[in-house]
């Protein structure tokens, strides 16, 4: 009997207890996103916002035609190999590629089409082109728009700032590259000279150029690191470009003389020569005539040498330095996992017939770029992804991982990557026998390649 009276009191408290709760306001069940801290990020240069469902957009420009290196199928292909093998950005948002029509190859170009491209589509960074001019163009505008601009392919010594303190009067704020300085060639240079071939004397010849002063400002400090001494450093003489007319002028012909006799005299066993087209051919002209010069050992970087040159090499015997942009088939991105082996199949596979190798900074430079975003961006309370593109430029600047090419380490003024060196030789050149000639600096034989260990090293 008292256990039924005890149900019965505990029955009706409950029928009370419930009809009660019935009579109060009801309390909104608690949302699991209210719990989450709110988002603040530095708003300085803008907010990119993608709301649930929607995607990630990265936009692509590229030279067409213009591009005589017609890179274009093969840097789009490897920009969309890396978005496929990064996956979803926070688990949640998937990353689309968004394409400007082709560039022309010119600052015009590259302005126009950055424009176009940021009118249809809120992207949250670029990846191209790959023309220096179009570059130059292209990153005026997103600069602008505090975007980053993420270049594969220009190697020009003045578009970012070198470690020894070389100005980059041409790059705007939030633009790096993947594709190694020319001061990393320089640089090797000067290690194959000394290391070698045992130079220890050295004659420099630049064009007074900023990027003719900074790779023999390179090479200089390099050479002298390793013990060597420069003896002669001077710029070529404005008017020897002037010997390549019918009729020389007898000003030119000797300005021309000076300098090949301070080299002469200087007893140097290696000369560097930052110069290109008809300045090269000039001294060259004037070189080849004295014997005494055979024996120097000279270099110079591969991408200035004029077609005079590459089809005649019998009588001239130049080392050209280039970018080593085919990586080995082992190397893998820490980032995603791949092998440069199966990168570069898929890019084969998507009707890209032998690739060049600058897929690699490609593949390299989309990644840069993804994981950058990954790292930067928060998801806020709505489930909303949220970018902040100064905090983006600023984790992008400290990039650091292994990628196709090599240890990518990004600095605050736009390099990632140190980049291997191939040096090639053109004509006959001492110690290395007869180098065949071709249509251009990669059809030579290789002397030797040569890698920094961190990108931006001294």
């Amino acid at each position: 009997m008292r256990g039924m009276g005890t149900l019965g009191v505990l029955g009706a408290a409950g029928t009370l207890t419930v009809l009660l709760a019935g009579c109060l306001p009801e309390e909104p069940a608690a949302d699991p996103a209210d719990e989450r801290p709110p988002v603040a990020v530095d708003e300085t240069l803008g907010v990119l916002r993608v709301a649930p469902g929607d995607d990630v957009t990265l936009g692509v420009l590229l030279d067409g035609d213009a591009d005589p290196e017609g890179l274009g199928p093969e840097l789009e292909a490897a920009f969309r190999t890396a978005v496929e093998d990064f996956g979803a950005i926070q688990q949640d948002f998937r990353v689309t590629l968004a394409t400007a029509p082709p560039l022309t190859c010119d600052t015009a170009g590259g302005a126009d089409a950055a424009n176009a491209l940021l009118a249809d589509h809120d992207v949250a960074g670029v990846l191209g082109p790959q023309c220096l001019p179009s570059v130059l163009g292209a990153q005026r505008v997103t600069a602008d728009a505090g975007l980053v601009l993420l270049t594969p392919r220009p190697t020009a010594v003045t578009l970012t700032t070198g470690p020894d303190g070389t100005i980059a009067q041409d790059r705007a704020e939030g633009t790096w590259r993947t594709a190694p300085s020319g001061l990393v060639q320089a640089r090797a240079a000067a290690t194959h000279a000394v290391e070698e071939r045992a130079s220890t004397r050295a004659a420099i010849v630049h064009d007074a150029s900023i990027g003719g002063r900074a790779l023999a400002d390179a090479f200089r400090a390099r050479f002298e690191l390793l013990g060597g001494t420069v003896i002669v450093d001077e710029a070529v003489p404005e008017l020897l470009a002037g010997t390549l007319a019918d009729e020389p002028a007898e000003e030119a012909l000797a300005a021309r003389s000076t300098l090949l006799d301070a080299i002469d005299d200087g007893d140097v066993d290696v000369a560097y020569l930052a110069l290109g087209g008809d300045d090269l051919v000039a001294l060259d002209a004037g070189w080849v005539e004295r014997g005494a010069l055979a024996g120097v050992t000279r270099i110079t970087p591969g991408d200035t040498v004029p077609a005079a040159l590459l089809a005649a090499p019998s009588d001239v015997g130049l080392l050209l330095t280039g970018p080593a942009v085919v990586p080995p088939d082992e190397a893998v991105s820490a980032v995603t996992g791949f092998s440069a082996s199966q990168t570069r199949e898929r890019v084969t596979a998507a009707g890209v017939t032998d690739p060049t190798g600058w897929w690699a900074a490609a593949y390299d430079a989309a990644t840069v770029l993804l994981k950058a975003i990954e790292d930067t961006s928060v998801v806020d309370g709505d489930g909303a992804l949220v970018l902040s593109r100064a905090e983006l430029r600023t984790t992008l600047g400290r990039s650091r991982f292994e990628g196709l090419t090599g240890p990518i380490a990004c600095d605050p003024d736009g390099d990632c990557a140190a980049g291997r060196t191939v040096i090639r030789a053109l004509g006959i050149d001492a110690g290395v026998g007869d180098g065949a000639g071709g249509g251009a600096p990669t059809d030579l034989p290789v002397v030797a390649e040569l890698r920094e260990e961190v990108a931006g090293g001294s």
